[in-house]
């Protein structure tokens, strides 16, 4: 099929002739044949955008003026070599969204001048193809795909946000020039391409090459962990020079020869696998632990080495065994469980008292031997060197303590310190503490940006006061994080392990995420308050019983049970949800997403008020949100409702409310207190079940019997003036006799006793 395109091409080429394409006149777009002139700078223009067979120059006549902008502004738009050699007054070339696609069939050649940012890049052809990008990288969200039977060479340093190799043969050469890709560089399953990195620097979050290609990295130097996507995938191939800087995850069985990791690496390997070195080199750091762990607790991963001595320093190891007949040595570091052929070599641990009020944590002089002592400690805290925060600590509840970098500790105890006093991180990122075992809060103010309780098993967290307004929480050990007492703090994030509350109430001015895999909460008896809240379906588990929940800002609802749940303010809605009780505050705004939708298992309470209504309606207004419920009655009032239908097998009745389109299953009714209609009247009232309901007026219309929990009793048909009710089979308590006037609902409560 290719080679019927490209001879197809050929022929078109051949009839029609390869014309130049210059563009002229400044900013515009792709799509205005105004900018198209058939030669430099000039005044005659094509009559129709450029084609595969075309080649596109912009030049010294392109541009009139500095920083002026060409749009590509089509779904997809082509040309033979894009050539921009030339160019002046510093121009843009740009796309618009992801999806839009360039397709360039020679040359791409964007000199350092002619700034971009691009997006779909689609280079095909049979031929030899340059791509020059002069370092300077292809634009944040880029795409550059290779595809056909072409062979493709660098013509300079290559930077851009991806990079596929999709080739069906041919080859792809970097000519020894660095690539730069900080989301991804993928050579894809069942194609065959030789492709040769020889001699390149390679820097990239994602290093996946597959299928039947033939690799060369000779002499080239592999940078990982540049991005969040934690896919390296390279098994059967040599890498010579390897070097882990930040969050990296090896999916399979991967070799090299030399393998460095930097202070505050994550190193995450599958289980099953084995990362295989000639030479390894793991030296954290006190403010830069290295966390190396498998992907699945208790499953355990390998780090292999045949001969010599591995000197790991300021490690936090999970799951991870070592093999292959050298010595692994690991000083100072942490035994987090399940890790085979280490040897933990560690100092006797000291306790680090802090003294002297405010001060940054990096200073020995506020690290003292013993509580309030003058005896200081000759290095800094140690991963195995409990902290402790107590009353010889502080002076004055304005006195602050600074952490400085990525700090991880074993754990830290403030019991006793004076309240108020703060433990903060230094702005900017890159500026974060990590417990491993064991967290008392105090009474201190706390102000981390980002707090990392790490732990295999179980973390011990008093939040004591209770007062973390400014801290990101992030749950990521594996283990179940126990805590005691009340929060209120910025946000909490599970992504690895669990939080059990123990009926702890939270306020977060920010979120509470669960999300991921290996990830589960117990958020019993609690009552949280929070913006947003968010469960994704894929985690293990979500047990509220007993908790009250509230939402100002974002429910991501994920599939799971929520006993007691308020919306108030401004509140989106995704997700599938199932909630025992419903409450919507009033003058609340409440936006489901397309497909959304919230199953009701007892009570909806939304009761607006004329001056304080209501607003519920659907994000996406080509779709709706939904409201379910099985059976019984639903009463409502004051609703402003757009794409929003009701549905099961309930009756939903929305009073004194707005109907703005899209509302299926909603009864929209005047408020008892505007009917015209008499009001219905029964007795004895209360009785012992049996009831005369006076009906004139009524007759052909249906009365309805209800308990106070909205499961409807019984209906009929009125036929006489007098009607006959007889609830003496039904439980003593109140009932609500209700009859549809024309869409007037009258109404009576009955006492059974």
């Amino acid at each position: 099929m290719k080679q019927l395109l490209l001879l197809a091409l050929l022929v078109i080429s051949t009839v029609c002739g390869a014309q130049t394409y210059y563009w002229v006149g400044g900013t515009g777009n792709w799509s205005d044949l105004s900018h198209w002139a058939t030669t430099s700078g000039g005044s005659t223009f094509h009559t129709q955008l450029p084609g595969a067979n075309n080649d596109v120059r912009f030049d010294e006549n392109s541009f009139t003026a500095v920083q002026q902008v060409v749009t590509l502004d089509q779904a997809y738009q082509e040309c033979r070599t894009l050539d921009a050699t030339g160019v002046l007054n510093n121009p843009m070339i740009q796309g618009l969204i992801y999806t839009d696609a360039l397709a360039v069939y020679g040359d791409l050649i964007l000199p350092a001048t002619m700034q971009r940012d691009l997006k779909t890049i689609d280079m095909s052809g049979s031929e030899t193809h340059t791509i020059s990008l002069n370092g300077v990288n292809a634009g944040g969200l880029s795409f550059i795909r290779l595809s056909g039977i072409g062979n493709y060479v660098l013509g300079s340093d290559f930077s851009a946000a991806n990079l596929y190799i999709y080739c069906d043969g041919g080859s792809f050469d970097s000519m020894g020039y660095d690539v730069y890709c900080n989301s991804r560089v993928r050579a894809f399953l069942n194609y065959s391409v030789d492709i040769d990195f020889s001699g390149s620097d390679i820097n990239t979050g994602e290093w996946a090459l597959q299928g039947n290609n033939t690799y060369d990295m000779s002499n080239t130097t592999l940078t990982l962990g540049s991005a969040l996507f934690l896919e390296v995938s390279a098994e059967g191939i040599f890498h010579p020079v390897v070097y882990i800087d930040g969050p990296t995850g090896f999916t399979s069985n991967f070799s090299c020869g030399t393998l460095e990791v930097a202070p505050g690496s994550e190193v995450q390997l599958d289980e099953g696998i084995t990362l295989t070195a000639n030479a390894m080199t793991l030296n954290g750091t006190n403010g830069g632990a290295i966390s190396i762990h498998s992907s699945i607790p208790g499953s355990e991963a390998t780090f292999s080495q045949s001969t010599g001595i591995v000197n790991g320093s300021y490690l936090v190891l999970t799951d991870i065994h070592a093999t292959g007949g050298a010595v692994f040595n690991a000083s100072e570091s942490v035994d987090n469980g399940n890790n085979d052929g280490w040897n933990f070599l560690v100092d006797s641990a000291d306790n680090y008292y802090w003294v002297g009020g405010t001060g940054d944590a990096n200073d020995l002089s506020h690290w003292a031997t013993a509580s309030g002592g003058s005896t200081m400690h000759t290095a800094l805290p140690g991963l195995n060197d409990p902290i402790i925060f107590d009353a010889n600590s502080f002076s004055s509840s304005d006195d602050v303590v600074t952490l400085t970098g990525d700090v991880t500790v074993v754990s830290i105890n403030a019991t006793g310190a004076l309240e108020g006093a703060t433990i903060q991180t230094a702005a900017g990122l890159g500026n974060t503490l990590t417990i491993l075992e064991f967290l008392n809060a105090g009474g201190l103010t706390w102000d981390v940006n980002g707090l990392y309780l790490v732990n295999s098993d179980m973390f011990e967290f008093d939040a004591g006061l209770g007062n973390m307004p400014g801290t990101q929480l992030f749950v990521t050990g594996g283990g179940e994080v126990q805590l005691t007492g009340n929060l209120t703090i910025n946000s909490i994030e599970v992504t690895y392990g669990g939080l059990v509350a123990n009926g702890s109430d939270f306020e977060l001015s920010n979120s509470m995420r669960f999300q991921g895999l290996d990830v589960f909460g117990a958020l019993t008896s609690c009552t949280i308050s929070t913006a947003v809240f968010s469960a994704e379906q894929s985690i293990s588990a979500l047990n509220l019983m007993g908790t009250a929940l509230t939402c100002s800002v974002s429910f991501q609802m994920g599939g799971w049970e929520y006993p007691n749940v308020m919306l108030v303010d401004d509140c989106d809605i995704s997700g599938v949800g199932y909630i025992n009780d419903l409450m919507i505050e009033p003058g609340s705004s409440i936006h489901f997403y397309g497909g959304a939708q919230i199953v009701i298992q007892n009570s909806f309470t939304a009761n607006g008020t004329a001056g304080n209504p209501i607003t519920i309606d659907c994000l996406d207004e080509a779709s709706y949100g939904s409201f379910f419920k099985e059976s019984g009655l639903v009463e409502v009032s004051y609703l402003n409702l757009t794409n929003n239908h009701a549905e099961g097998g309930a009756t939903f009745n929305a009073i004194n409310s707005v109907d703005g389109g899209n509302t299926d299953g909603w009864n929209f009714i005047v408020g008892v207190e505007e009917a015209e209609a008499t009001s219905l009247e029964a007795w004895p009232n209360p009785s012992n079940g049996q009831f005369q309901v006076a009906t004139q007026g009524y007759e052909g219309h249906t009365i309805y019997v209800y308990d106070m929990c909205g499961k409807q009793i019984t209906n009929s048909l009125i036929t006489t003036t007098i009607f006959q009710l007889d609830l003496t089979q039904e439980e003593s308590g109140a009932y609500l006799l209700v009859v549809d006037n024309h869409g007037q609902l009258v109404r009576q409560l009955l006492i059974k006793e």
